[in-house]
C-alpha cells in the first residue's frame, strides 16, 4: 500500500487526545486511544468532533461491534458520517491484538479440510441463487491518506478545500437486479436502460454477489495461501486464511458504458474468514496492485491500488434463506488530478520540488449496504389481439417496486 509522505509529518507521534489546535500531521490512533479521545471530547459540538474525527487514521481494524457502540455515543449525524469513513478505511487492517482469540490453530489436515469445505461452498451455493432485487446503498468518501499542508493541497487539489483527510462527498442509492448469474444496474431517469452506476476509476468494482467469491477462491488457489488467526464473529468464531498471489486478469463489464479494461498483471492479497460449522465465507478482503497496462494506454508508473472488503449474511429472499452480502467497503489510492496523466518524468519533478519520497496519491472509500431485498418472477402471456379475460394472470413479483420502475431484463452477454 502506498503512502504519502511529507515532511510535515513527525514520523511515530502518537497523540493520547485531540489536539485543541489542527496538529500539523495526521493523528495515528489505536482503536484503544481513539475511544479515550472521543471520552474526553464528549463535550465537543457535532461539528468540531467531525473535524477532530477526520484527522484521524486507525492502525488497527475497528471491528463491528466497536464501531456501533462508539457511533451510539456520538452527538450527531456528522461526527457519525466521520467515524463510518474512519471504519471503513480500517477494514483492510488487524483488529487490535486484544480482540484476536487465543484458541490454538488447528491442525494442518483440518486446515485444508475448512480450506476445501470453503471452496466447495462456493461452488455450489452460487447457482442456488434466483433472480433477485436489492438496493445498493453507496456513501462515498474523497480525500488524501494523510493531512496536506496548505500549499501541498492546492499544487494537487486547485481550488478544493484544503488541509482535510477523508471527508464525505454523498450517498447514492441504486437498484440491482441479479439474474443468471450477472449483476445489472438500472437507472430508472433513462427507462430502466442498463447504464452502470460503478466506477471502476474508483475501486468500486461490483460482483459482491457471485462474481467476487470464485475470483477469490481462483486467487487463493492459484496462489499461496495459509493460515492466520480465529476471528469473534456474532456466528461465533471464524477461521482466517491469508492469501496471495500474481495473476494475468482481466475485469469484466458490468453495463455498456463501463470501460473495457484489458488483462493486466494484477498482485493479489487478502484474507478469507471461513465459519468451520458450514464451510461458508461471511468475510473476504481483496487487495489489488495493478503492475501493467491498465487502460490500454501503454506502460504506466504504478497508478492504483484498489481493495474490497464483502461481510455476508443470511437474507430471506422470497421466503427462502440464502448467503447473501450485507456490506461491502472498497477503496482506491491513485495519482489525483492534474497528474493522473503525466508521465514519470513529470512525477519525479513533482516530488523533488515538494520533498515528498513516493508519489502523491489520492483516496477514494465507499461504504456499499445492501437491504430490500425481493425476488423477481415473471410470466409472460402471447395474446392474440383478444382483451384479456378477468381470470388472466398478471406478471408476478413481490418486489414493492412499481412497474414502471422496475428495471428491464438485461440481455445476455
Amino acid at each position: 500500500m502506498r503512502k504519502l509522505v511529507m515532511l510535515v509529518l513527525s514520523a511515530g507521534m502518537v497523540l493520547p487526545a485531540f489536539a485543541d489546535e489542527k496538529p500539523p500531521a495526521t493523528q495515528m490512533f489505536t482503536v484503544a486511544q481513539l475511544e479515550e479521545a472521543l471520552a474526553a471530547a464528549r463535550d465537543l459540538p457535532d461539528k468540531n468532533l467531525a473535524e477532530h474525527i477526520a484527522d484521524v487514521k486507525l492502525t488497527e481494524r475497528l471491528s463491528n461491534a466497536n464501531f456501533a457502540r462508539i457511533q451510539a455515543g456520538l452527538p450527531g449525524p456528522k461526527s457519525r458520517l466521520a467515524l463510518l469513513g474512519l471504519a471503513d478505511e480500517s477494514a483492510f487492517l488487524d483488529l487490535p491484538a486484544a480482540e484476536i482469540p487465543t484458541t490454538p490453530a488447528p491442525d494442518h489436515a483440518t486446515q485444508i479440510a475448512l480450506i476445501n469445505r470453503a471452496m466447495d461452498d462456493v461452488l455450489k451455493e452460487i447457482p442456488k441463487l434466483p433472480d433477485f432485487f436489492a438496493t445498493r446503498v453507496t456513501t462515498r468518501f474523497s480525500g488524501t491518506p494523510l493531512r496536506l499542508s496548505n500549499h501541498l493541497h492546492e499544487a494537487l487539489l486547485p481550488g478544493l478545500e484544503g488541509n482535510q483527510r477523508l471527508t464525505g462527498i454523498g450517498t447514492t442509492s441504486v437498484t440491482v437486479r441479479y439474474s443468471n448469474g450477472l449483476e445489472v444496474f438500472a437507472d430508472p431517469k433513462k427507462g430502466a436502460k442498463t447504464e452502470c452506476h460503478i466506477s471502476n476509476a474508483q475501486g468500486e468494482i461490483a460482483g459482491e454477489f457471485g462474481e467476487i467469491l470464485p475470483r477469490v477462491v481462483h486467487e487463493a488457489t492459484h496462489g499461496k495461501m495459509v493460515w492466520s488467526h480465529w476471528e469473534q464473529y456474532p456466528a461465533g468464531l471464524l477461521a482466517v486464511f491469508h492469501y496471495e498471489a500474481k495473476l494475468m486478469y482481466k475485469f469484466p463489464r458490468h453495463c455498456p458504458n463501463q470501460i473495457d479494461a484489458p488483462p493486466t498483471l494484477v498482485d493479489f492479497r487478502g484474507e478469507i474468514a471461513v465459519n468451520p460449522a458450514d464451510g461458508s465465507i461471511l468475510r473476504l478482503t481483496e487487495m489489488r496492485r495493478f503492475n501493467g497496462d491498465l487502460f490500454g494506454f501503454g506502460p504506466q508508473p504504478q497508478m492504483v491500488d484498489q481493495g474490497t472488503m464483502v461481510e455476508y449474511g443470511s437474507v430471506e429472499i422470497g421466503g427462502t434463506t440464502y448467503l447473501c452480502p450485507v456490506k461491502s467497503v472498497y477503496f482506491s489510492f491513485e495519482p489525483p488530478l492534474p497528474l493522473w496523466y503525466t508521465t514519470r518524468l513529470a512525477l519525479d519533478h513533482f516530488d523533488k520540488s515538494y520533498g515528498l519520497s513516493e508519489d502523491p496519491v489520492w483516496e477514494c472509500v465507499g461504504d456499499v449496504t445492501f437491504e430490500d431485498y425481493h425476488i423477481f418472477r415473471a410470466k409472460v402471456h402471447i395474446l392474440t389481439g383478444a382483451t384479456p379475460g378477468p381470470d388472466a394472470d398478471p406478471p408476478a413479483s413481490d418486489s414493492a417496486t412499481p412497474p414502471s420502475q422496475v428495471p428491464a431484463p438485461s440481455p445476455q452477454r
